[in-house]
């Protein structure tokens, strides 16, 4: 809880306030937002007995003490019964820096470039079915792309890379190609997002996997909202088929 805490902190000391009213760029990647996340979300492993379900729960957010220096922060906690006995404990921190920058193509198309790097520190333990057993290193790239006043696309791609391994644990090289739409609803202070996360394990000849989030939020004041979210396994490997989930957010 201390941790908790301090990174809710984190997030109120803020130079930066968000760049829209309604919250909805806080699920942005490119967006200098401050902002904190306290999310559940369920899982189902889509196994039988044991192994059916993880829950998790995380607290997130991000600090942007200037337009164009963006560091984020992830805590994640997962409970889960995948080894035939209930497990709960930290499963991962993960902290990431991204450098923005405005720009505008000749047709008059605005955008923002995103640089960036994220380090990822497992908490769990694989034995009992909690993280990756890896502490990983993953830089990223990509941009964002004002469509118009309630539209906006996000291209990412990110590479993710372990540099550390616990015993047993296999090896991590993926590159994750993202992509992401926001919509917004002025009038009601909400949003609506899809979130589709492209996954290929060159660790494992390349096998590919598809995940897509479908998020609905709504702002109920300017520095308060509440969001749902539901997310589908449609192609490939992955941990689990699907899962939903409720959020908490603040904007500072």
């Amino acid at each position: 809880m201390l941790i908790f805490a301090c990174l809710v902190c984190i997030g109120q000391y803020g130079n930066v306030q968000a760049e829209g009213e309604d919250g909805a760029d806080a699920s942005n990647p490119t967006a200098a937002v401050n902002y904190t996340d306290i999310r559940y979300q369920t899982f189902d492993l889509g196994g039988s007995a044991p192994g059916d379900d993880r829950d998790r729960i995380a607290i997130e957010g991000a600090y942007v003490p200037t337009e164009e220096h963006k560091f984020t922060y992830e805590l994640n906690y997962w409970d889960t019964d995948v080894t035939g006995s209930d497990e709960s404990d930290f499963e991962s921190f993960k902290g990431k820096y991204i450098n923005l920058k405005p720009g505008m193509l000749d047709n008059g198309l605005k955008y923002k470039r995103a640089l960036g790097i994220e380090v990822i520190a497992d908490l769990g333990d694989v034995d009992d079915g909690i993280g990756s057993g890896t502490d990983q290193i993953a830089p990223l790239f990509g941009a964002g792309w004002l469509l118009n006043e309630k539209d906006f696309v996000i291209t990412l791609v990110q590479y993710f890379h372990s540099v550390s391994e616990d015993s047993g644990a296999d090896k991590v090289r993926t590159t994750g190609p993202r992509l992401i739409w926001i919509h917004k609803f002025p009038q009601i202070q909400g949003w609506v997002k899809i979130d589709n996360k492209f996954s290929i394990d060159h660790e494992n000849d390349d096998k590919t996997s598809n995940v897509v989030e479908l998020q609905f939020g709504k702002m109920f004041s300017p520095s308060f909202g509440m969001y749902v979210d539901y997310l589908n396994n449609n192609a490939g490997y992955q941990q689990y088929d699907d899962g939903i989930g409720v959020g908490i957010r603040m904007t500072y």
